[in-house]
């Protein structure tokens, strides 16, 4: 009984394995098996892997992104430090930089540079690993033993055909990159290195390749085929890089530089062009591997895998075309011309280097904006009058009616300067030219409340923050407490638009606001600064500093009125002013006068930036009367631009004359108002000439 039931069994054991092999064979070889059942999840299992090749390729393209970002970013050296920005004055929105964005830069400044390529290497052999999965329908990087253990597979394993097909990959690429570099050391080199690059890995993955069919590798006929049709994906991998690959970073934001100081709308624009356009590349040439190198393919789904990759390859020509030479002229004015009107190239360790500045850029910028250059009928040049109260009562200076890039000066230009930034959107490389343009026509006038919206604006938009900044501020400590001016300083202080990084900054903003009168507001961010209590109880007893002085007189020559003279104060002492201030204050009056050459001004024509320090001007009256309002705590001395038709010679006219005396003005609350009474000028009528320029242009 029991020797029958161990033959049954045994009987039993044989027919089945026969019918599993006969089973396995009908399963191989049948031809009744439907198609569809067998070719979908050979299709999904391909389209993961392409996925996955694609997406090993991501922390790849991020690592070179922030590595190359961090050079524009941070200041070279072992402290944590931002370009052109002064932690102690607010900070645009625009560089308020994140916070993990900044830790993983201040890390990868000090990256090592053979672990960052060895970071880099791994994720690229990860890539190739999924494309070979991709390809390879039989491929496991590991698989399953009978015994249930686990193996790498023979196509990873140190084969004599794997090492060669190794061997003879690292040497061709190290020559043909050597070779390349040396014949066509700019662009040319390039592309040879992806040619070469593109073939090795398509002899790779292929199924004679290292991470192909092991039983293959060392077969030289598949071995010879996989090297030609590699040559073909090693093509088609280039073409697909010249097509549709990002444009090259370190160029791409040196040229950024030329709009200003790097933000955060610079960084998503080209992060958004690098990720997107390298992941359409690299899709690109994952879809012509496995087009060109996977088995049992028919040509109508090789056809289709290669109009994928022509979608793809025309994807990233798209996100690319705005980064190319000719869009970035169209677009932002980045042009080779312009690239060489750049006073000093940039460097990080260099605050406002890399932008387009001087007359050189002041054309390109004329011509772009349709403004004219120098001085014309529009903006004439004018002479001013500086009532000292010293030895010589009047200092003439000539005013010259173009910029400091000798672009015309008239309010018309302004108004072109606005059109022509809100075609560009604010970004364009003329944007620092654009924002002087503004600033100086505004000084032009007498205007030191435009001249702070210019910089307002550029802070806004396309911040140059090095020199807007530190410009703002001490504008803002010294110009008059008018409500127009107070909307400067409430915009300044909008957390929506600026951002402050420490106590310094917070505190700033409570002086401003006592300097303007406004104890409560001021006590407001002294608390937020940190400030001790008996500060604020000192501060809460004590009046605000006095705001609301006032000069008037009347404007005679000759004892005829003059009318359309635009009068103005310049201070030379004031109160309340942070100790770095007041030394700048007190050479304001020197500034105005120009002693020296400066650029295309000759001596005692002061360029437009020196007339930052006139303060709440007005025009006289038909009566010659003027009353400038507003004024602050402080000394002034009188400044008047006569109407173009009066010309004299500087800095001392012999047939000049003052009648009566004009002194140093000292506004507080013991003396609010100043009253000069009838300011009296006598000059030859040879003096007295008709309207319009006495110059075409720069001297």
């Amino acid at each position: 009984m029991a020797s029958s039931d161990v033959d049954d069994g045994g009987g039993d054991s044989g027919i089945a394995e026969a019918d599993i092999a006969e089973y396995a064979q009908i399963a191989v070889h049948s031809t009744k098996t439907p198609v569809g059942a067998t070719r979908r999840p050979a299709r999904r299992r391909t389209s993961l892997y392409i996925l996955l090749a694609v997406l090993c390729v991501l922390p790849y393209l991020a690592l070179t992104l922030i590595t190359a970002v961090a050079a524009h970013i941070l200041v070279p050296g072992g402290e944590l430090a931002f370009q052109e920005l002064n932690p102690r004055l607010p900070v645009p929105v625009l560089l308020n930089w994140p916070s993990p964005l900044v830790q993983a830069a201040a890390m990868l400044a000090d990256f090592n540079p053979v672990a960052r390529g060895a970071f880099n290497a791994c994720w690229l052999l990860a890539a190739l690993i999924a494309l070979s999965a991709a390809v390879n329908p039989n491929f496991r990087p590991v698989s399953i033993g009978r015994d249930g253990s686990n193996r790498v597979h023979g196509a990873l394993m140190i084969s004599r055909g794997a090492f060669g097909v190794w061997l003879v990959s690292a040497v061709s690429v190290a020559f043909v990159a050597a070779i390349s570099h040396v014949i066509f050391p700019v662009h040319g080199g390039a592309d040879f290195a992806w040619l070469a690059a593109g073939a090795v890995a398509g002899m790779l993955v292929g199924p004679a390749g290292a991470f192909g069919d092991p039983g293959q590798i060392a077969r030289r006929g598949p071995l010879l085929r996989s090297a030609a049709v590699g040559a073909v994906v090693g093509f088609g991998s280039l073409l697909s890089m010249t097509c549709s690959a990002p444009v090259r970073l370190s160029p791409l934001l040196v040229d950024y530089q030329m709009l200003g100081t790097f933000n955060l709308r610079y960084l998503r624009q080209i992060a958004f062009s690098w990720l997107a356009g390298g992941l359409c590349t690299a899709a690109a040439i994952c879809l012509v591997v496995v087009a060109l190198l996977a088995p049992r393919q028919s040509l109508h789904n090789r056809l289709l895998t290669l109009i994928a990759a022509v979608v793809c390859v025309g994807a990233g020509a798209s996100i690319r075309q705005p980064f190319t030479e000719s869009h970035l002229a169209s677009r932002m004015d980045i042009t080779r011309r312009l690239r060489r009107s750049i006073p000093v190239p940039y460097s990080a360790a260099i605050p406002a280097s890399g932008v387009p500045d001087g007359t050189g850029a002041g054309a390109a910028f004329a011509a772009a904006a349709h403004i004219a250059v120098g001085a014309s009928d529009a903006q004439p040049n004018r002479s001013l009058l500086l009532f000292t109260g010293r030895p010589q009562p009047v200092i003439t200076c000539r005013e010259s009616g173009f910029t400091e890039d000798a672009v015309s000066g008239s309010l018309a230009s302004a108004a072109a300067t606005m059109a022509f930034l809100r075609r560009r959107r604010f970004q364009t490389a003329l944007s620092w030219e654009a924002v002087k343009q503004l600033f100086n026509v505004a000084t032009i006038h007498f205007d030191d409340t435009g001249a702070m919206r210019a910089l307002l604006l550029d802070l806004d938009n396309s911040p140059h923050a090095e020199q807007d900044g530190a410009t703002l501020r001490s504008m803002l400590f010294t110009c008059a407490a008018t409500p127009a001016n107070r909307a400067i300083l409430d915009a300044w202080c909008d957390p929506h638009r600026f951002v402050t990084f420490n106590r310094f900054a917070t505190r700033m903003y409570g002086d401003l606001y006592l300097r303007f009168g406004d104890t409560k507001l001021a006590l407001r961010y002294y608390r937020a600064a940190g400030m001790p209590a008996s500060f604020l109880s000192r501060t809460a007893s004590q009046r605000p500093l006095f705001h609301r002085g006032e000069v008037s007189g009347r404007l005679l020559l000759n004892g005829v009125p003059v009318a359309g003279a635009q009068v103005g104060v310049i201070p030379v002492r004031l109160n309340g002013l942070p100790p770095d201030l007041e030394p700048v204050v007190f050479r304001s009056l020197r500034d105005v006068l120009a002693p020296y050459r400066f650029g295309v001004f000759p001596p005692y024509h002061p360029r437009p930036f020196a007339l930052r320090w006139i303060v709440n001007s007005v025009v006289s009256n038909a009566d010659g009367s003027f009353s400038v309002n507003d004024l602050t705590e402080g000394e002034y001395v009188l400044i008047c631009a006569m109407p173009p038709r009066y010309r004299f010679a500087v800095p001392l006219d012999a047939n000049l004359r003052l009648q009566t005396p004009v002194r140093a003005m000292r506004f507080s609350y013991g003396h609010p108002t100043v009253a000069l009474g009838n300011v009296r000028l006598s000059v030859t009528s040879a003096r007295i000439k008709p309207g319009g320029p006495d110059a075409a242009g720069p001297r």
